[in-house]
Parts: structure tokens; sequence; C-alpha cells
């Protein structure tokens, strides 16, 4: 997808205020994956993907599909991981995901437990570091597979980790995929708009919030732009309720030059 398609100006601002909705009102976890597919494509249609998610579910719901059937249901769709071995923007896109049949392990999981949600079923996320995982009527499932895990592999995780997912930090997750995409490819200021759109998902938590404001100084430092490097590093400084990390951001913004700098 070309940089063009990312949200500009006023668009740009009235995603980061869907966020900020989206953080303070209960939601589901496909609604802001949607919101994640506009970050992606500004021109992303809302109805275009509710529209193809309809299509691909409705045999289901008409059946009163059970945990097994969707599962196998999914697996025969072609649902899989990124089938070329190289991960991109679109499958972070649920939009792409549902029409391709091929995304990362977060959004193959948003396409099962919207589907398991609406046909009756009991589903939720589970944020487990390094691999999202999916529990489908009390059965964790890997969404890459769109298998049950084994006994075996349950007994070497660490079940403190197989807790429910909120939808804020499935937000959060999704979009801390594309800032890694963002800072592979050296694009700062497309980190920068992502950074703002965690940050309005972040809603009252001040914690997060701080922690982000600190990524953000450092994206203007490694760009040059010490004056808003120096004002992000304040921010976090002056919100964050961590001790730690509000002295270190005060101390990293006492050292930076009082000569700000530019984008070149």
């Amino acid at each position: 997808m070309p940089d063009s398609s990312f949200p500009q100006g006023d668009a740009h601002i009235e995603l980061c205020q869907r966020f900020t909705l989206l953080a303070g009102a209960p939601t589901s976890a496909y609604e802001v994956s949607v919101a994640v597919a506009q970050a992606i494509d500004a021109d992303a249609s809302v109805a275009g993907i509710e529209a193809d998610f309809d299509q691909l579910i409705e045999p289901w719901q008409r059946r009163q599909i059970v945990a097994s059937e969707l599962l196998a249901e999914m697996g025969a769709a072609g649902f899989s991981g990124p089938r070329q071995g190289v991960v991109g923007v679109a499958h972070s896109h649920i939009g792409q995901v549902i029409a391709r049949r091929e995304g990362i392990p977060i959004t193959l999981a948003i396409v099962l437990i919207e589907a398991a949600r609406r046909c009756g079923l009991q589903c939720h996320g589970i944020n487990y570091p390094g691999h999202f995982l999916v529990s489908l009527e009390q059965t964790v499932v890997d969404p890459l597979s769109m298998q049950p895990l084994g006994a075996e592999d349950i007994a070497r995780m660490d079940v403190r980790a197989l807790v429910p997912a909120g939808e804020q930090s499935i937000g959060l997750r999704m979009l801390n995929n594309l800032k890694a995409l963002s800072a592979a490819a050296r694009d700062w200021s497309r980190l920068l708009d992502l950074l703002d759109y965690q940050v309005a998902l972040t809603g009252t938590d001040e914690a997060l919030a701080s922690t982000l404001h600190f990524e953000r100084a450092e994206v203007w430092e490694q760009l040059g732009v010490l004056d808003l490097a120096r004002e992000a590093y304040m921010e976090c400084a002056s919100s964050c309720p961590h001790p730690d990390l509000a002295q270190r951001a005060q101390v990293r913004a006492g050292e930076l030059p009082s000569e700000g700098g530019t984008i070149h």
C-alpha cells in the first residue's frame, strides 16, 4: 500500500479522536481492528469490510456452528500466515486479511474471535508474549493453524500469561506491529503518526501514555528535532507515575542542546 494512503491532516486528527473514543467505551477487538485498518489506509471502507465479513460467516451463523466446526471452516477457507513468508502492512489490515485469507496471528485471531462471537460461541484473545493466541470455548487455539494447542504445548507455557486480552491491549499490540515495520523502513514520520494513535488509545492510562511520550521523544531526537524531543521528554516527566522513568525523561530533556534541529 502506498504511503499516500495513510491518513494525513484532518483525517489523521479524526482517527486520533476515533481511537480516543474506542479507549473510553466498551467495544470489540474487531471494531478496534477496523480503526487500525483506517490507520493503514485512509480510504478503507468500513461498510466494505463488514460486507465481506458478513458474507464469510453467514453460512456458519445459519448452521449454528460449534467450536470444532468453526475452526475447520476457518482452515478450509484458507486462513493462514503470510504465504510468501514476508510480513507487510496488509497483514495488519483486517479488511485485507478477510479478503486475502492471510494475516499475522493477531489479525487471524480477530477474525476468529468475531466470527465466534457472532455465532454465539465464547471466545477471547490471549495476549501471549511473542504469539497471540485465542481461547475458544475454553480451549486454547493457535490462530495461525486454526488448531487447538496440545496438552504438552500448554504445559511448556507460562499459564500466568494465558489471560483474556482487552480490546485496548489488542489495538496497542496491532499498532506496535505497524510501528516495527515503520522502524525497519526508517519511516520516522509514519512512526510518529502511529504513536499518536497509541497515545489516543491509552485513554486515562497515564503510565502507558508516558512511556509512549518517551518513545516519541526518542524518535524526534533521532530526527534531530530537538525542541520537539525536549517537549515530549518533559511531557513524559510531568505525567509519568513511575519516578525512575520520570527522572530519566527529565535528565534526557536537560541534556539536549538548546537549539532545535530540522528534518532533512
